[in-house]
């Protein structure tokens, strides 16, 4: 699916319809992997509604916290995640009805975060951000907000997102040359 941002104007489904995103990030902690915590695994991934087309308003729905910390779920008004350093992917995953916005919060509300286990010092990894974004999805399913091959898809995005190969620390450079734009040199 293509955004409002690439085609120009919004189309009428785009000004009837809210936009659901599946936000990929490099993550801010450095990989463990002595305690299993892969780079793959660290990636941090979260759901993103944006409102209104062509109107640079987001609001990420993620999980946060630390490996083996207690984690918590979190909605915050956000900037455009593509303009994040550390974005990997930013992709349109589904269209839901405008009035049908409000019922997106208390269905992520109801995935429960996890605390990380230990299992003979190892930790489980049974339960990440990923995974809180897998859950959500398969609730917008049985809420009639996607379809399951729109799940699907999301999930095979998300994992060729959190596979991608380390590139270095700002895997946006299209981000970092707009942030720095006055230092970058090409």
């Amino acid at each position: 699916m293509k955004t409002s941002r690439e085609q120009g104007a919004p189309t009428p489904q785009e000004k009837s319809s809210v936009a659901i995103y599946v936000a990929v990030d490099e993550a801010e902690a450095e990989p463990k992997p002595e305690l299993g915590f892969t780079r793959e695994f660290m990636r941090h991934s979260g759901l993103v509604v944006q409102p209104y087309p062509n109107i640079n308003q987001f609001y990420l729905h993620h999980i946060t916290g630390k490996p083996l910390g207690p984690l918590t779920y979190e909605c915050i008004l956000s900037r455009d995640p593509r303009e994040s350093m550390r974005n990997l992917s930013f992709d349109l995953v589904a269209r839901i009805p405008r009035p049908k916005l409000w019922s997106l919060e208390p269905l992520f509300k109801t995935t429960k975060p996890r605390v990380f286990q230990l299992v003979k010092g190892q930790p489980t990894k049974s339960w990440n951000s990923q995974m809180f974004v897998v859950e959500c999805l398969h609730k917008m399913v049985a809420a009639g907000l996607m379809t399951e091959q729109e799940m699907k898809s999301a999930i095979d995005m998300q994992q060729r997102a959190v596979n991608t190969p380390w590139a270095g620390d700002y895997p946006n450079l299209n981000a970092l040359a707009r942030e720095h734009s006055d230092k970058f040199i090409p």
